[in-house]
């Protein structure tokens, strides 16, 4: 907690995560609810990961440091965040992607390229494979909702 393993932004909400961590140790302690440690820091540390992604949909995320961040081996990291989000966190950071781009296109009135660089893929063509799949037409055609 005081040499926090990121850098910016992340580091605060690191730093957040810990703060309501202490709270809720605190709460639940003083009403006498035995609380697991070790699930509750997993907990934790899976919603500080899943909250850093959010926080910056750009950045070329890998699971490898999504795992370390969460204090897990890649595959331990995988189970474990299917197991509490419903989905892969590779498969819930593309939902969280194509989403942003989504609102982008809609209320910002950015081009497909621009919306696509902003959530960070790196090649429109990708970009718009992917936003088919998801939403069952073209990102273009949501600039013109």
């Amino acid at each position: 907690m005081f040499s926090p393993p990121v850098a910016g932004n992340a580091t605060q909400l690191l730093l957040s995560a810990h703060a309501v961590e202490i709270v809720v140790h605190t709460l639940f302690g003083e009403r006498g609810i035995a609380l697991d440690p070790a699930a509750d820091l997993q907990r934790v540390r899976l919603q500080s990961v899943k909250t850093r992604m959010d926080a910056d949909l750009a950045y070329p995320w890998s699971i490898d440091e999504l795992a370390r961040n969460a204090g897990l081996s890649r595959r331990s990291f995988n189970q474990k965040f299917q197991m509490a989000y419903g989905e892969s966190a590779i498969d819930y950071l593309r939902a969280r992607r194509l989403d942003a781009a989504r609102d982008l296109l809609i209320h910002q009135r950015l081009s497909v390229t621009e919306a696509a660089f902003r959530v960070g893929y790196a090649h429109p063509a990708n970009f718009a494979t992917a936003f088919r799949r998801r939403f069952g037409h073209s990102p273009s055609r949501s600039q013109s909702i």
